[in-house]
């Protein structure tokens, strides 16, 4: 082996040694678009490489050309492995179905087999292989069909490449212009090595290229994040969209923006995109510490972010297949106009709401009024005439007896004529809060008009009712009333009867009450009668 043989191995060797070396480096972010296919790419030039160096090694062992041979397992997957790469870093993975993939690996497959077998056939090499043979320049009609495969390979990776280049801005554009660089480069080598140009003679130089083009896309990465970018279809969605429209990467970095988003922050494309949100939205700290707050479920703020002005912001989690967050979708609108008519519906609302609570306080002052005599406080007539078939009912039902007790203010004119009406109406409001306090939640006290007052004792019999009359009647008589500085002394003659002892109807035992009301007042007054 001469000097010259030796430093092509070794650089052969460093070569790959360089490529593994980016395949590690990228592991990291293989979930990216395109990144484990571009990690494949570069694995086929590890092989690539190291075979060539072996063959430099050991042109002869374990036969001749047995390591120039293998260097094709490594040719094969590279233009293939562009290809993906190319496919899937410009978002088109609709393209890779599993039949397209099925028919990318035939071709590789073939060619291997045949250039393995060709003593067999002749069909790679077509006889003009040679002992001397260093690397692969012609041969038979495989041979042509597989550069022809291999560079239609090549082309239509360019073709994809040089499609996201026009169609891409900013950030993007020099993205897509570094691929486009790295993937010229090998491609240029070997249009000048197959028209006669070849500056090392005998040696292949495709894979150094291979290198140089990772190397390209080694700045990519680490100087424009290529692969930490999160694609968004923005041609048809985007720049029609009237709220304003934010991608951000996981490490903060706005990735894209659509057209209304750029006339909020009054800001160009070019000016924002690939930049960290602090520098995006300086205006706007409140909005940068919305979003980076944000958990891991999509979720609606309303940011505040002046005095005059409101945003509505929804942010919802980006995750890749595997499930890891790999940036935020950010959409904005001006919600200051919706909040100012907010503020002022709850302010409606609550004078509705005020309104409706006076309203339903005259109800309920209505509904007293209506059922409630308003000088005693008590039950009027026609509340009584309503009620009293409902408490027969429940009478029955429970098979209880009723009590009924009828009062009467003893020569209550007397007290008009001599004291006035106003006395008067102060002696029937009292007698009224008295019977309140000396009946039970179950009984009706009830005024029937005038100085007249019934009382109505559910499951209560007539003795009973009779030693609650008399304990009425005695108080009435112990209450003195004091009107203007004069005390008034009034009594009561109180008449009862009880349902259903007394009659079956409930008619019939009032008037039997009201019959002992009479025989009360008969026999003298200021006494109860059964």
């Amino acid at each position: 082996m001469n000097t010259e043989h030796l430093n092509y191995a070794v650089l052969l060797f460093f070569s790959g040694c360089f490529a593994l070396f980016y395949v590690l480096l990228i592991w990291r972010r293989r979930a990216a678009p395109g990144v484990f296919a571009l990690m494949v790419f570069m694995g086929g030039v590890v092989i690539w490489t190291w075979t060539y160096c072996l063959f430099w090694l050991f042109p002869d062992w374990p036969k001749p050309s047995f390591w120039l041979d293998a260097t094709y397992l490594g040719v094969v997957i590279v233009p293939t492995a562009m290809l993906v790469f190319a496919i899937q870093v410009n978002n088109l993975d609709q393209w890779l179905n599993k039949k397209i993939l099925a028919l990318l690996y035939v071709e590789p497959v073939l060619t291997l087999i045949l250039l393995w077998t060709d003593p067999y056939h002749d069909l790679f090499f077509g006889g003009k292989r040679t002992p001397a043979t260093t690397s692969f320049y012609e041969g038979g009609f495989w041979f042509w069909f597989n550069i022809f495969y291999i560079y239609i390979l090549i082309l239509s990776s360019l073709i994809i490449i040089l499609r996201g280049f026009i169609r891409s801005k900013g950030i993007y554009r020099h993205q897509h212009g570094l691929i486009l660089i790295g993937a010229l480069v090998p491609l240029a080598v070997n249009v000048l090595r197959f028209a006669g140009v070849e500056p090392w003679t005998g040696l292949d130089p495709t894979p150094f290229f291979f290198i140089l083009q990772g190397l390209f896309y080694t700045i990519g990465i680490f100087r424009f994040s290529t692969f930490d970018l999160i694609p968004v279809a923005r041609d048809t969605l985007l720049e029609t969209m009237p709220e304003g429209l934010l991608v951000v990467d996981n490490r903060w970095r706005l990735v894209e923006i659509n057209r209304a988003a750029l006339d909020l922050l009054d800001k160009e494309h070019d000016e924002v995109v690939g930049k960290n949100i602090s520098y995006v939205l300086n205006a706007w700290p409140e909005l940068e510490k919305t979003i980076k707050r944000a958990d891991q479920r999509s979720k609606y703020y309303q940011v505040r972010l002046s005095k005059t002005y409101s945003m509505g912001v929804n942010i919802t989690p980006l995750v890749d297949k595997h499930g890891n967050i790999t940036g935020r979708l950010v959409t904005g609108r001006d919600i200051t106009h919706q909040l100012e008519t907010e503020k002022n519906l709850e302010e409606a609302n609550q004078k509705l709401r005020d309104q409706l609570t006076r309203i339903q306080s005259l109800q309920a002052e209505l509904e007293v009024r209506v059922i409630r005599d308003p000088l005693t406080g008590l039950l009027n007539r026609r509340f009584f005439d309503e009620a009293l078939h409902k408490e027969v009912a429940r009478a029955n039902r429970k098979g209880m007896p009723i009590t009924i007790l009828i009062l009467d203010i003893d020569k209550f004119k007397r007290v008009n004529d001599t004291h006035g009406h106003a006395a008067g109406d102060l002696v029937l409001e009292k007698i009224g809060g008295l019977l309140r306090a000396q009946t039970r939640e179950a009984d009706l006290a009830v005024r029937l008009g005038g100085e007249e007052f019934l009382i109505l004792m559910n499951e209560i019999n007539l003795d009973q009712g009779m030693k609650r009359a008399e304990e009425i009647r005695t108080l009435i008589e112990n209450t003195h009333f004091d009107h203007e500085g004069v005390s008034i002394h009034v009594t009561v003659s109180i008449g009862g009867a009880e349902y259903p002892s007394s009659s079956t109807s409930i008619k019939d035992v009032m008037r039997k009450a009201d019959q002992a009301l009479y025989r009360a007042k008969f026999k003298g007054r200021n006494q109860v009668a059964r």
